[in-house]
Parts: structure tokens; C-alpha cells; sequence
């Protein structure tokens, strides 16, 4: 590490595929992510690697153009010895250059297994935070056309279908801002010759070459020539243009034919989904799993053929995958979170909102009283005056088996109140009882219907 490392300069290298680096061609790439608000404040994650700091001075001079503003986000892991003296060697290059930066601490326990991950996660999530308190709505990350190359041939020793093989998209939506990668169609040797230019050293990551993580024996294999950068970040270009025909597919057959539920369900009409092209159908099964379901990712794409073959034979079927249930009958198709591997009861104890089982959105508020409990409605009886109120109402009009995995209010007299319903207002004064006390519950999923576009740079 030290003072870092530096290349000296002569003209800029590429291999035929990639324009050089330059505060146009940034320009231009950044454009494309777009839009940006009037005088846009950007926040740039910087590690200190050749990547980050071409990116970081690329971008503070755009920032410049447009009259904007910049910040630099370093995290500091805490991994190792001496990563609190790269941080602020960083913070002292770039204060040169009068960009301010801010270190962020990554404290706690940290995994024994998993490291690489988890350091990933935590970065994104502490760069999300800072974002979030700070009303910055893009952040830049350094990822060059050799990442994606190396994603590429990671993904394909996975043994990933179609969408993997695209790598990484170019704009990715967080909860609280955009991460954008600008430099996803320029080469890191590239990037380091325009570091040259501007007498700007970089730090060298030792992990890099470690050959326990499977990242460096791949960067390594690309090195020796064998294989094309330009050519596999061009294969991951075509899979990513084709992944976007594909999700608009899917989506126009969801706003066409699904029917969500502000209570969290879907139905579809028929058998509109065999009707559909195989991929679109299992696109959209798989979406709405997850997004009914509450997790992360979809099933398998063999369990999802499976099901799809199911339905095409049984129109009558019953069965579960994804922790859900999926219900074909007369009416069409229903699809439901299954009553297993719920929430405990989670007693209300200030105004915290959180997200429960992975798919409602809870927000107490300061008159919520602090006796009450969120169940899953299950078997519990419902209290002796909520039984005759609007909530158990609205309740009952519920398909039957989405009732028991509909999150509930309960005290200790039993349920009370099922503000996941209030939507049903019908006529002035009939809510009164769902919104006291006062909980709300929005369907919210971690992965909704509909993901932001993938985005080919």
C-alpha cells in the first residue's frame, strides 16, 4: 500500500472495444443514467483502488459542470491492520483536490463465514444510510467492463440462466437512492492511464490476490490474454438487452391480467398463464411468489416449470412453493402466503416501523397502545366488540385461505382490529374501529411485482 501505486503516462490503452477515458466520454456514459435533478448532489464510493479514484475525479469534475456537488464515501471494514490509515490516506488525496469525504465505520461482530458478502452488504448498507440522512439520491460505484466480464464468467461457472449471464445493471434502485455505474463500459488499465494523467496514485487491495475467493483465480485467467474483456462484457450486453424485452413482457402481462390485492393476494383469470409464452409465464410466477411470499428471490426455474406444467393439467390444483399457496379453480387462479413459518406475536412497543414477514409495511404511531400484539389472524378468536365491527366485516370477505396469514391487532381479549383492511373504507364512518388503535399496515414486499428495469450501460 503505502504511498500507493502509480503508471506513468503515455497515451491510453484499451483493447479496440472500449473509448479511453476522458471527461467526455464520462460525461457522455453518465448522461445516459440520467435524469439528474438542477445542480445534482452526488455521493462516489471510494475504496481507494484505481477504480474508485478515476471514477471519484471523473465525477467531481462533471459535478462542476452541472454545478453540483460531490461527496466521497469511504468505508472502512475494520478487516485488517492498517485499513484506518488507507482511509484517511484517501481522504488526504482527495481533500488535495478539495473533495470532501466521509468515512464510514463498519462496527459490530462480524461473520466468521461469508466475509466477502457481508462486507459487500455492509458497504451498500451504511453508503444506503448516509444517502438517505443526507437527501442524496444517486450514488456512484466504480465497476468497469473487466468486473462485468469477470461477473460474467463467475455466473456462467454457476451454471446461471439467461438474466444472470446479463452481470450487472447499469442503474440499480435502492429503497433510498440510484446506484449508477458509469464506468461499466471502460477498461481498468484504461482507467489507470488517466490516473497517470492527472499524478493521481491508488491503493492496491492485498485480497485482490488472495486465491481463496474465486474472483481473483478468474481476474487472474482474464489477465493472461486467453480471454476477451471486450468480448464477455459484450455477451453480458446481449443477455442484459435481451433480459429487457423479457421483464417488459412480463410486466404488461401482470398490469394486464393480475389482479394484486391491497391485502397482499393475487388472482389471475383463467388459465391466462398457459396461455402465455413459457418465459413470461414463469417470469411472472416467479415475481408474484416472491412478492406475495415476502422473500428475496424466486424459486428455482424447475420447481416454476413444474408448477407451470401442473396447471396446465389440473385445473383444479392445489399446492404450495415459495411459501405460498396457489389455488386453481372456476374463478381463476389465486395465489396467497401459506400459513406456516409465520411471525411470532410481535408486541408494539414505540413507533418504529418495520416490516413484518418480509411483505407489510407496520407503522405504530405515539397513541398505539403498547398492549397490543401483531399475530397472523391463524385461529385466533376475534374480541367480543371487534366481532361485530367493520374489520371482521371486511375480513370475512377475504378469500379463505388468505384470512389465517392476514396480519392482525390483537389484545387480550382477542383480535382487535385488522388495519390491513382500511382500504375497504365504504361510507363516511365506517373505519373508525380498524384505525383505532393506531397501527398501519401496508402491503410493502421487499421485492414488489415489478423491479426496476435492468439497464445495459
Amino acid at each position: 500500500m503505502g504511498e500507493g501505486t502509480t503508471l506513468p503516462f503515455p497515451s491510453p490503452v484499451t483493447d479496440g472495444t472500449f473509448a479511453g477515458v476522458s471527461n467526455a466520454t464520462f460525461a457522455r456514459g453518465i448522461g445516459a443514467l440520467g435524469p439528474f435533478e438542477p445542480a445534482p448532489h452526488i455521493a462516489v464510493a471510494v475504496s481507494g483502488g484505481s477504480d474508485s479514484m478515476a471514477l471519484c475525479l471523473l465525477a467531481a469534475e462533471w459535478c462542476r459542470r452541472q454545478g453540483g456537488y460531490l461527496t466521497a464515501l469511504s468505508v472502512d471494514h475494520g478487516l485488517r491492520a492498517g485499513s484506518g490509515d488507507e482511509a484517511r490516506q484517501v481522504a488526504a488525496w482527495l481533500s488535495a483536490r478539495q473533495i470532501v469525504q466521509h468515512i464510514l465505520p463498519w462496527g459490530g461482530t462480524k461473520p466468521t463465514s461469508g466475509m466477502q458478502a457481508a462486507a459487500r452488504d455492509a458497504r451498500y448498507r451504511l453508503m444506503e444510510s448516509w444517502c438517505r440522512d443526507h437527501h442524496v439520491l444517486h450514488l456512484l460505484v466504480g465497476h468497469t467492463a473487466d468486473d462485468q466480464a469477470e461477473t460474467f464468467l463467475l455466473r456462467l461457472q454457476h451454471g446461471s440462466g439467461p438474466d444472470g449471464l446479463s452481470g450487472m445493471s447499469a442503474v440499480r434502485e435502492l429503497t433510498h437512492c440510484r446506484i449508477l455505474r458509469p464506468l461499466l463500459g471502460m477498461r481498468r488499465t484504461a482507467l489507470r492511464y488517466y490516473l497517470g494523467a492527472q499524478g493521481q496514485p491508488w491503493l492496491d487491495d492485498p485480497s485482490n490476490e488472495n486465491p481463496r475467493f474465486a474472483r481473483t483465480n478468474v481476474r487472474q485467467a482474464l489477465a493472461g490474454g486467453a480471454l476477451s474483456v471486450g468480448a464477455l462484457s459484450a455477451a453480458a450486453g446481449r443477455y442484459g438487452q435481451a433480459r429487457i424485452v423479457a421483464e417488459d413482457a412480463a410486466d404488461q402481462f401482470l398490469a394486464r391480467h393480475g389482479r394484486l390485492s391491497p391485502a397482499g393476494f393475487m388472482i389471475f383469470d383463467g388459465n391466462v398463464l398457459n396461455n402465455a409464452p413459457q418465459d413470461t409465464a414463469l417470469r411472472v410466477l416467479g415475481r408474484t411468489l416472491t412478492a406475495v411470499g415476502g422473500g428475496w428471490y424466486p424459486p428455482k426455474r424447475q420447481p416454476l416449470e413444474d408448477l407451470l406444467a401442473r396447471l396446465g393439467k389440473d385445473p383444479a390444483m392445489s399446492k404450495t412453493l415459495g411459501g405460498c399457496r396457489i389455488i386453481a379453480g372456476a374463478g381463476g387462479l389465486l395465489i396467497c402466503r401459506e400459513a406456516r413459518n409465520l411471525p411470532g406475536p410481535v408486541q408494539i412497543t414505540d413507533v418504529t416501523a418495520f416490516r413484518w414477514d418480509g411483505r407489510i409495511l407496520i407503522k405504530p404511531d405515539a397513541t398505539a397502545p403498547r398492549d397490543l400484539h401483531i399475530i397472523a389472524a391463524g385461529d385466533a378468536r376475534w374480541s367480543a366488540a371487534a366481532v361485530t365491527g367493520p374489520a371482521h366485516e371486511h375480513w370475512c370477505r377475504l378469500p379463505a385461505p388468505v384470512r389465517p396469514s392476514m396480519p392482525v391487532l390483537a389484545d387480550r381479549f382477542g383480535i382487535c382490529a385488522a388495519p390491513l383492511l382500511a382500504y375497504n373504507k365504504d361510507r363516511p364512518g365506517t373505519m373508525e374501529n380498524i384505525r383505532k388503535p393506531a397501527v398501519s399496515m401496508t402491503f410493502a414486499p421487499r421485492r414488489g411485482l415489478s423491479d426496476p428495469a435492468f439497464c445495459v450501460a
